[in-house]
């Protein structure tokens, strides 16, 4: 009714967000908790880690090289998770995921 589009996102869009993006965050970090849990009990030997085991064990040191490599880890993972969600949107065609 005449408001600006900033003042509606304002007073409108992200108010009825708020809920949806509480409740997704919520389950993506207990997602990721418990597939932490998952990976830790199979990968039980110090001979061999997971990528999330070895974030964590770098992040959890003090020095600011250790943070550095964890963070390249992280960005690294990404690159293959978004790598592999393309190929298998390419295979399965227009079937899922047609709206990205």
């Amino acid at each position: 009714l005449g408001a600006a589009p900033r003042r509606v996102a304002q007073r409108v869009f992200i108010p009825l967000l708020r809920p949806a993006l509480a409740g997704g965050i919520g389950f993506a970090a207990a997602v990721s908790l418990g597939e932490f849990g998952a990976s830790g009990f199979l990968a039980r030997g110090r001979s061999s880690y997971t990528a999330p085991q070895a974030i964590f064990g770098l992040i959890g040191q003090p020095a600011a090289v250790l943070q550095g490599q964890a963070a390249a880890l992280c960005v690294l993972l990404g690159v293959v998770i978004v790598a592999l969600v393309v190929v298998i949107d390419k295979v399965r065609g227009s079937q899922i995921g047609s709206w990205l």
